[in-house]
């Protein structure tokens, strides 16, 4: 890492100064609206990190997550960074409580990614608030059902991670929002399957409380295989579905599924590329899909779903 009063291009545009961090070009939060200010660096590897160390260095880092983002949490900063080397973390996590950006060290999509995958429970549970996830892989186990388990979520942005179903039975969720989601970006990420597992029920599924909301949030460049949808946004009473994007996913329904299901038709599909089975492409409002493309398998057919 760079020292004290020099610069170092990070990836994903991270500038590193000392034990200070910040973004330059870009903001941490998904809307960019909010300019960081500099906060603390944790480095954690399981392989050669101890709980008991300072984890301000690849010298003496934490072993775990858990103890990094506790660490975040009472640490006084509004915006922090949390550096894991490669390895299988055996955690499930509780979101930080301030900002925070969690960037895994290796290959997007290899084994060298770093890899969550708690014996029990979910990878991630929990609200989120202005929580960045990074270059990371997240894997299901043959007992839990979601990698993320989210309950409100406000700028959060989940960027170049795999997400793996190691389910023995019905898949569950990848990514799983249960009560609000707003001002979030889930782009460049990878959903598959173990080969003895079952392959995830759905890619993202979203829902909300009534008079919560689901706004503002934009979907692009995943590669998702599931077996009932791709992309799913539950209708719910009260506001408000707004100004959410779906664009340039391809997704594989190996099943009766649908790829992208908007039940309040609240969100412009455009680009996507969607190849089922047996089921059927999408269901969202006339107008609000531009340029998408489905195939049938079992009737190879292939479809513009453009209205």
């Amino acid at each position: 890492m760079s020292r004290a009063g020099m610069f170092m291009r990070e990836p994903f545009g991270l500038s590193i100064q000392g034990d200070n961090w910040m973004l330059k070009g870009k903001s941490l939060y998904a809307n960019n609206i909010i300019a960081p200010t500099p906060g603390k660096i944790y480095y954690v590897s399981v392989a050669t990190g101890a709980d008991t160390y300072l984890g301000t260095s690849w010298k003496k880092p934490y072993k775990t997550i858990a103890k990094a983002i506790t660490m975040v949490n009472t640490g006084g900063f509004s915006n922090n960074l949390i550096i894991v080397a490669p390895g299988t973390y055996p955690e499930s996590l509780t979101p930080p409580t301030v900002g925070c950006m969690i960037l895994g060290v290796g290959s997007f999509g290899s084994v060298a990614q770093p890899l969550i995958s708690p014996a029990a429970g979910d990878p991630v549970v929990g609200a989120v608030s202005k929580l960045a996830l990074i270059n990371l892989r997240f894997q299901s186990n043959a007992v839990n059902t979601n990698c993320l388990n989210l309950t409100t979520v406000q700028d959060m942005l989940v960027e170049n991670c795999t997400f793996i179903s190691n389910n023995a039975t019905t898949g569950g969720n990848a990514i799983d929002v249960e009560t609000s989601m707003y001002d979030s970006v889930i782009k460049g990420c990878y959903f598959t399957t173990l080969e003895a597992g079952t392959p995830f029920l759905k890619g993202i599924y979203i829902t909300k409380a009534a008079r919560n909301l689901i706004i503002g949030n934009i979907i692009t460049g995943l590669k998702v295989n599931a077996t009932a949808r791709g992309i799913h946004i539950v209708a719910s009473t009260g506001p408000a579905y707004l100004d959410n994007i779906i664009k340039d996913n391809i997704i594989y329904i190996g099943a009766a599924g649908e790829g992208i299901t908007d039940a309040d038709s609240m969100s412009l599909i455009i680009g996507n590329r969607i190849m089922t089975v047996a089921g059927t492409s999408m269901t969202a409002a006339a107008g609000s899909m531009i340029d998408n493309k489905w195939h049938n398998a079992t009737a190879c057919v292939t479809v513009f779903a453009e209205t």
